[in-house]
């Protein structure tokens, strides 16, 4: 999915807390934990599994491949409040 320049001017710097914290918002759930490995759950969109870094910001690719797998549009992320 192609988001636009504004959108990642504001995602660039988000960090792991912060996207669980709106997975947490969107209606996931926490699944399975082990260790690093942290598995979210959700009725309609499916699993997403993150590999939880305390306090780190998230890449770039991983961060596309994090909001691939959520299937989050910037419409989504606007009414999570992940964007403005």
């Amino acid at each position: 999915m192609k988001y636009s320049n504004q959108a990642w001017s504001q995602l660039k710097n988000i960090t792991y807390d912060e996207f669980i914290a709106a997975l947490l918002d969107d209606g996931f759930v926490p699944g399975l934990f082990k260790g690093a490995r942290r598995e979210y759950l959700h009725p309609v969109r499916g699993r997403i599994v993150i590999h939880y870094h305390k306090g780190k910001t998230i890449g770039r690719n991983t961060l596309k491949d994090l909001l691939r797998d959520a299937g989050w549009s910037e419409d989504d992320m606007r009414r999570i409040r992940l964007i403005s």
